[in-house]
C-alpha cells in the first residue's frame, strides 16, 4: 500500500491522499485533507489512528509525502481533529475530512534514528546462572554511528515480508547504531486492533479484537477455554511465509496438573507503543477448578525478537504453570535446555523449534514436566513469568539466547538525534 503522506504510524496501512492543506508558519505547519476511504471499517479506523497522533504530543513522528520531500522531517503532533457526517452518510459517501497542528522542533530536518543499547552484555544471576545476552537486532540498513562501536552482525532475521534484520553481537561496551529515515518502521513491533485490524496509534484502552506483532513474531488471542495467548513465528528463512501456530495455556499444579476451566480476558489497554518495543495489559477474570481468580496479562514485544514475554498476575497464590497446547505441540517431545526452559526436540515444518521457560516472578524457582510440555512454579504465588517462542538454526537463535532475551534482555532504546 502506497500512501501519497504518512504522519507516524497513520498511513502504515490506509492510504492518505494528497493534503488540500499545508500552511508554514515559523516552526508550525497547518495540514489537512479529505479522505474518501473504501468504505466504513477504514474510515473509522482512519478517525481512530488520527485522533491517537495528538494523544502523546511530546513524541517525535516522521511525516513522509511523495508530493512534496522537502517537507519530510519530524514533527511533533500538537492536535488533531476529523470531522465525520453520521454515520449512515459517512458509510454511504466514505468522506472524512481531516487536520493536524505539527510544530518543528529546533535542527528537526536534521535528525535520525539513533538505536542504543543499555549495556554490553547483561547476565543472569541464581537459578538463571550461565544465562547471558549480548544481542541487539536493528534494520539491516544501520551503521555504526560513533568510532568507538565496533558491533559485528552475526546473523540474520527475516520478516513476513522478507525484510531483514541484523543480529548484532556487542563489542563489549554499549554501542550506538543509526540508520536513515526510511527505516523507522521496517520491522517496528506493532500493535493492530478493531475488526478488521488496523494499527493502533495512542494509548486508548479497547475491548476490540487485538494482534501484536514485528513481523516475525504475531501474537493474538487465545482459541481455547484454557488459553493465554497464541503465537506464531515466521520459518528461519523468512522469504516462505511459513509460520506455525502454539497456543499456550494456563494452569496450576497441587499435586496434579490442572487446566484452567476459563479464561476470559474481558478488555485490554496499551501500556507502551514505541518503535523497538510494544506492550499491552490484559484485565479479565481466570477459573481454576471453578474458583474465579482476577488476573492481569501483560504482553511484551520488541522489535526483532522471535518471541513474546508475558507476565500473569493473578488475586489468587496458586502454583501457576503454562503447557504448549496439545493438539498443536502433540508429536513434539520437550527436552531440556537449560535453567527451565523447554525447547521441542523436533523442528516443525517451518524450522521452528518451539520454545517455553516459566519463571517465579519471587526466587524464578519453576519445574519442567517434559513429557507433558509444561512448566509451572514451585511455590504457591499471584503470579508467573512466560516466554514462549521459537529457535532456529543459528547461533544467534540458538535456544539459551532467546532465553536470554527473556530473563536477561538488553534494552534497545530508539531516539532522535541530531548528526
Amino acid at each position: 500500500m502506497t500512501s501519497h503522506i504518512t504522519i507516524g504510524r497513520v498511513g502504515l496501512d490506509i492510504d492518505l491522499p494528497s493534503l488540500t492543506t499545508w500552511e508554514d508558519a515559523g516552526n508550525s505547519a497547518a495540514i489537512g485533507a479529505k479522505n474518501w476511504a473504501l468504505g466504513l471499517d477504514e474510515g473509522v479506523a482512519l478517525r481512530k489512528q488520527l485522533l491517537g497522533l495528538a494523544e502523546t504530543p511530546e513524541d517525535l513522528v516522521f511525516v513522509s509525502s511523495l508530493d512534496d520531500p522537502a517537507r519530510n522531517g519530524w514533527y511533533r503532533v500538537a492536535a488533531g481533529s476529523v470531522s465525520v457526517t453520521t454515520e449512515a452518510l459517512f458509510k454511504s459517501t466514505g468522506h472524512l475530512s481531516w487536520s493536524a497542528a505539527l510544530t518543528r522542533p529546533r535542527g528537526s530536518s536534521a535528525l535520525r534514528p539513533e538505536a542504543t543499547t543499555s549495556a554490553s552484555v547483561r547476565s543472569g544471576g541464581g537459578v538463571f546462572a550461565g544465562i547471558a545476552e549480548n544481542w541487539a537486532v536493528v534494520p539491516s540498513g544501520y551503521v555504526t554511528d560513533h568510532p568507538l562501536s565496533t558491533p559485528t552482525a552475526v546473523g540474520i532475521r527475516y520478516s513476513r515480508s522478507g525484510e531483514t534484520m541484523n543480529v548484532i553481537e556487542t563489542p563489549g561496551r554499549r554501542f550506538t547504531l543509526t540508520g536513515p529515515d526510511d527505516l523507522i518502521y521496517q520491522n517496528a513491533a506493532l500493535i493492530r486492533a478493531g475488526d478488521p485490524l488496523f494499527v493502533q496509534v495512542g494509548r486508548s484502552n479497547s475491548q476490540e479484537p487485538w494482534e501484536v506483532s514485528n513481523g516475525i513474531t504475531t501474537v493474538t488471542p487465545p482459541s481455547s477455554a484454557a488459553g493465554l495467548f497464541r503465537v506464531a513465528i515466521t520459518d528461519p528463512a523468512g522469504v516462505t511465509g511459513g509460520t506455525q501456530t502454539y497456543e499456550v495455556e494456563l494452569g496450576r499444579f497441587s499435586g496434579s496438573w490442572a487446566l484452567a476451566t476459563n479464561v476470559d480476558w474481558q478488555s485490554w489497554s496499551v501500556t507502551r507503543n514505541a518503535i523497538e518495543q510494544v506492550s499491552i495489559r490484559l484485565l479479565g477474570i481466570v477459573a481454576i477448578s471453578s474458583t474465579p481468580y482476577s488476573a492481569t496479562l501483560d504482553l511484551l514485544l520488541s522489535r526483532g525478537d522471535r518471541g513474546i514475554t508475558a507476565l500473569f498476575r493473578s488475586s489468587g497464590s496458586l502454583r501457576w504453570g503454562a503447557a504448549w497446547s496439545s493438539p498443536i505441540i502433540s508429536s513434539l517431545v520437550g527436552s531440556a535446555t537449560s535453567n527451565n526452559a523447554m525447547e521441542a526436540d523436533t523442528p516443525d515444518a517451518d524450522s521452528n523449534s518451539p520454545v517455553l521457560c516459566g519463571h517465579d516472578p519471587n526466587d524464578g524457582n519453576s519445574t519442567m514436566d517434559l513429557t507433558n510440555s509444561r512448566v509451572y512454579i514451585n511455590s504457591s504465588r499471584k503470579g508467573l513469568d512466560v516466554f514462549a517462542g521459537a529457535s532456529s538454526a543459528g547461533t544467534p537463535d540458538a535456544a539459551n539466547a532467546i532465553l536470554g532475551q527473556f530473563f536477561t534482555p538488553l534494552d534497545v532504546r530508539q531516539r532522535m538525534v541530531a548528526p
